[in-house]
């Protein structure tokens, strides 16, 4: 769910202008029916776990609008970092020329922020992401990454859980969930890539829970939720 009050405080507070009209977008109500909200599927490649000690190497996204994944929206950033890769290089597969040439990570958010506003935020596994994202936006412009959220990992989670008593977490990995609905295999650890993944993988996700039937945006919400 939005924060109405939340956004019209930090608006008025905020100077960086993507983060200003961020707060200042329309949000889809939950009660809209999933099918009519627009989603920006989001992934990130860092550094590390910890935002506080992690960098934030690459992002990808890419616009779900109406069912419709709109891949010539897509958009890949290696995002600039002067400390290097270390040995996350081995899972996102980036040398430190390459992040050393990357976009300023001001700049990579801000254009996130552009994209982002009035959709709600697709992940899988969102809280990762999410708390990169919040503690990079409070660092940077000192606001929160403040957006309506829903985590395919969860909805993954819920519907195995409802048809047997114990999930296991290996169950849930993007490339494991994709398995179960048939969908073709993708290299991971790339972050626009992992980006599609995670859209294909929340249509095939939505079209099996709702099959013709009603599904509000609340509901999807709520069932997402990593506890």
């Amino acid at each position: 769910m939005t924060h109405p009050l939340l956004h019209l405080w930090y608006r008025r507070r905020v100077v960086h202008p993507a983060a200003r009209r961020l707060f200042g977008a329309r949000w889809p109500a939950g009660s809209t029916d999933y099918r009519s909200v627009s989603y920006l599927s989001v992934d990130l490649e860092m550094t590390d776990l910890d935002p506080r000690k992690g960098e934030i190497v690459s992002i990808g996204y890419v616009p779900v609008v109406r069912g419709e994944i709109r891949i010539g929206e897509a958009r890949s950033m290696i995002v600039r970092s002067a400390g290097g890769v270390g040995d996350s290089a081995t899972v996102h597969g980036l040398r430190d020329r390459d992040v050393s040439l990357g976009v300023p990570v001001d700049e990579a958010l801000g254009e996130l922020l552009e994209a982002m506003c009035g959709r709600v935020f697709l992940a899988h596994h969102a809280p990762v992401d999410l708390a990169f994202l919040n503690y990079s936006c409070r660092r940077l412009f000192n606001v929160p990454f403040l957006v309506p959220v829903v985590d395919t990992m969860g909805l993954e989670r819920r519907r195995l859980a409802m048809r047997r008593e114990h999930v296991h977490a290996g169950e849930l990995r993007l490339y494991r969930c994709r398995e179960r609905y048939n969908l073709p295999v993708y290299r991971a650890h790339d972050a626009v890539t992992d980006a599609l993944g995670t859209a294909e993988l929340f249509l095939a996700q939505t079209a099996t829970i709702a099959g013709n039937g009603a599904l509000r945006l609340r509901q999807l919400q709520r069932w997402s939720r990593l506890r």
